[in-house]
């Protein structure tokens, strides 16, 4: 692992040398992100999320704006809007994604695994099988997931979650199936 540490920090700073020299550098967003993560085998990192926690990084040179706190949620679909925003685009967009620079809004993401909706955001992680929530777990009192409060925490809170999980992803497939998704009604 360290060997791969190294060489991705030998290459993108041989990148970044190279692209200092050529004039399209200052007028230049960079962004870079992963994938997804490599396999963890300590159990420490056998945590649902853990499987989906990836750098993503926005860099502007000449930008000395504050950095953003690294334990904010993000999703991949984030970057578009993101990118939008920090280009200063003020024309009409379609976006599942948020601006993460945006702090109006409340952080979260919604993704898709091994046949379950997880939800995260900085109280629970829930997960929901398109019916219902089977799993949801507290964020800052159970860190490695192993107490699942479907059946113990306030109906209120398991209702909310399970509402707010149907509308995302219903209005989701909508949009995709119904061909919305160049929209440029939605963001602006």
């Amino acid at each position: 692992m360290i060997n791969c540490l190294r060489y991705t920090d030998y290459a993108l700073r041989t990148f970044f040398e190279r692209a200092k020299k050529e004039k399209w550098y200052d007028n230049t967003l960079f962004v870079i992100t992963a994938d997804h993560t490599g396999k963890n085998v300590d159990d420490v990192y056998r945590v649902m999320t853990d499987i989906f926690k990836i750098p993503i990084l926005f860099f502007k040179p000449n930008d000395i704006s504050p950095l953003k706190d690294s334990t904010t949620i993000v999703n991949q679909i984030d970057i578009f809007p993101s990118v939008l925003a920090l280009l200063n685009y003020d024309q009409a967009f379609f976006s599942y994604g948020r601006n993460v620079f945006d702090t109006t809004g409340k952080n979260y993401c919604i993704n898709l695994s091994y046949g379950l909706y997880q939800y995260v955001d900085s109280d629970y992680i829930v997960l929901h099988d398109g019916q219902k929530i089977v799993e949801i777990y507290d964020q800052k009192k159970d860190i490695y997931n192993t107490k699942n409060l479907v059946n113990t925490l306030d109906p209120l809170i398991i209702k909310k979650y399970n509402d707010l999980i149907l509308l995302e992803t219903n209005c989701f497939s909508h949009s995709l199936i119904h061909n919305m998704m160049v929209s440029s009604k939605i963001h602006k």
